[in-house]
């Protein structure tokens, strides 16, 4: 070995020990290895030395590395048994065929079937009956083994015991709800990873023209994603960028339902199968003729993204997939309860009895509330320092403080905030917006107001959103005030929100799924934007606009060109304003 010193090698030195577990030196050099061993695979099967196993619109994958573990696929097609085991005892490896085993998990050709794994039952059953014996005490164990006829004990549907805890049940997990989550986990990874094997999934699970297989298919996975797969599609969107990867007819990417469920037997629909959303743009912009209008609007289609589609999780607000909020769409859902918290406490106070400890105890409870409510009288008018101590009483009650761990609470008071509005500098315009909604969610609106450096009214608007929540309706004002600019074309603007968590959320570009197209084609036309949190108390313009939008139907604007005559003020700059907290 050698070492590298201003640009050469000096002199050379053995290596007589190796490296100690958990050197950091160590897992470099074994990727260097692994990469390197990788690469001369890949050359063999470039050269047809080693026949890939399988091809699929022509990949093929050809090994699995997974920590210091090999997996090689190729084709062994016609090599006898002396020359299998020439090349086992070669490699120091053993023999074996499907079914096997590998870290634990069964590995089997073809459907899973439960004969296979019928071991892990009767583990389950040895595990179980370990557990009542030793954990359960006398009088469980004659519940649990005993003849439920005779005791008639109550029975439960399995539902209601995989059902919430907020909905009156015991709130544990169904295996079946988790095993679908989790294979649709993998399903978002097929679709959404860009590697080799997803890639295969894809070629081998999808025809040419984009749609998923109908027919059998011999695979242990297929079945699994078939099943999951109406879910999967009834809870996830298209997001349309050029439209490649995106089913004109079979996708939700504009309505809630496909058009093919919207208009089903149309004769157009039978005629043109296959047609892709990029059939419909051209240089990043709709362009089809009036034949689609029978189908839908051009205010209906959706603010088109640059680059490629991509798929959403519509049940969140980042658009992306979690195993939990899959689970918490696919169970069985009731009506919540408002009396849960009741029974479900973290903390159950124990039984007391009817002795003269429970009197003295609750005698002396009494005494340590009645020399608290004196002590938290000259804290607060006398602006006395607590002091635990000054507590008159016998040890019981000292006793009972430490028992519940009762510590001095600072008392809460009503502050007075003094707080400004700002106009903006010169050649700059100030949007403050604002979003509302009757309920959480309820019928929402937004509403926002364009002022200039001199304070001067510009334009407001008003809108409709239907029923949604207030944290978007916060996040659309601002959308809508800002694609107001753009036709404007103002170039430097300032943008104040009474949400912190919009503004927040904008600076980091961390919006809603929704409204990520219409942002990014918003950042591409603004010069200069600056965000700015201000409180509700110096932008209550906005919020009048806002609320006027609650009363509004979906889609319906009102305009305003001049100060309407109902709004009676505005925010001055330099008059002070009070903010209670």
């Amino acid at each position: 070995m050698s070492i590298m010193l201003n640009g050469g090698p000096i002199y050379f030195f053995g290596v007589s020990r190796g490296l100690k577990q958990g050197d950091l030196l160590s897992p470099i050099l074994f990727i260097l290895a692994q990469d390197v061993l990788s690469r001369n695979i890949h050359q063999l099967v470039m050269e047809r030395k080693i026949q890939p196993i399988v091809i699929r619109n022509g990949i093929h994958p050809t090994h699995l590395m997974f920590a210091d573990d090999i997996f090689l696929f190729c084709n062994g097609d016609g090599t006898s048994e002396t020359r299998k085991r020439q090349i086992a005892t070669y490699f120091q490896m053993d023999l074996s065929a499907f079914p096997d085993k590998y870290l634990g998990v069964f590995l089997a050709q073809g459907k899973m079937k439960s004969i296979r794994i019928w071991y892990l039952v009767d583990y389950m059953h040895l595990r179980l009956a370990s557990w009542s014996g030793k954990i359960l005490n006398f009088q469980a164990r004659l519940t649990l083994y005993g003849n439920a006829e005779e005791r008639k004990c109550i029975t439960l549907k399995w539902d209601n015991v995989c059902t919430s805890k907020k909905e009156g049940c015991l709130g544990i997990r169904k295996l079946e709800d988790v095993n679908k989550a989790l294979l649709m986990k993998l399903l978002w990874k097929i679709l959404n990873c860009q590697d080799e094997w997803a890639n295969f999934f894809l070629a081998k699970y999808m025809d040419k023209n984009g749609k998923w297989i109908t027919f059998y298919r011999k695979s242990s996975v297929w079945n699994g994603i078939r099943w999951v797969l109406p879910e999967f599609i009834e809870n996830t969107k298209w997001i349309v960028g050029n439209g490649a990867k995106v089913s004109l007819w079979n996708d939700r990417w504009i309505f809630e339902e496909p058009i093919c469920r919207l208009f089903p037997n149309h004769p157009y629909i039978a005629f043109h199968p296959y047609l892709k959303v990029q059939e419909l743009i051209v240089d990043n912009h709709w362009c089809f003729h009036e034949g689609f209008f029978q189908f839908f609007i051009i205010d209906q289609l959706p603010v088109l993204k640059e680059g490629e589609d991509f798929l959403i999780w519509s049940n969140t607000h980042s658009g992306v997939f979690t195993v939990s909020d899959a689970i918490n769409k696919i169970r069985l859902h009731q009506p919540k309860l408002h009396w849960y918290k009741k029974i479900w406490n973290p903390a159950v106070l124990p039984s007391t009895s009817a002795s003269y400890q429970a009197v003295e105890l609750a005698f002396s409870a009494y005494t340590a509330m009645v020399e608290f409510w004196f002590l938290s009288n000259e804290i607060y008018y006398d602006d006395v320092k607590p002091v635990l101590s000054k507590i008159q009483g016998t040890e019981n009650e000292k006793s009972i403080l430490q028992f519940f761990n009762i510590q001095v609470r600072k008392i809460r008071r009503t502050r007075i905030i003094e707080i400004f509005f700002y106009l903006p500098n010169e050649n700059d315009l100030l949007l403050c917006c604002d979003g509302a909604a009757r309920g959480n969610p309820g019928n929402a609106g937004y509403g926002f107001v364009v002022r200039n450096h001199v304070g001067a009214f510009i334009f407001a608007e008003s809108g409709g959103l239907g029923i949604t929540t207030n944290y978007v309706a916060e996040f659309i004002s601002c959308i809508k005030a800002l694609e107001w600019e753009v036709e404007q074309q103002s170039v430097q603007l300032i943008l104040q929100s009474d949400s912190s968590m919009c503004v927040t959320a904008l600076q980091k570009q961390k919006l809603h799924w929704l409204l990520l197209a219409r942002w990014q084609k918003i950042m591409d036309s603004i010069y200069s934007i600056t965000f700015r949190h201000a409180y509700r108390e110096v932008n209550f313009s906005a919020d009048h606009f806002a609320k006027k939008g609650t009363r509004l139907q979906k889609g319906q604007i009102m305009s305003f060109n001049e100060r309407p005559s109902n709004l009676q003020r505005l925010e001055s700059p330099g008059q002070p304003y009070y903010r209670f907290v």
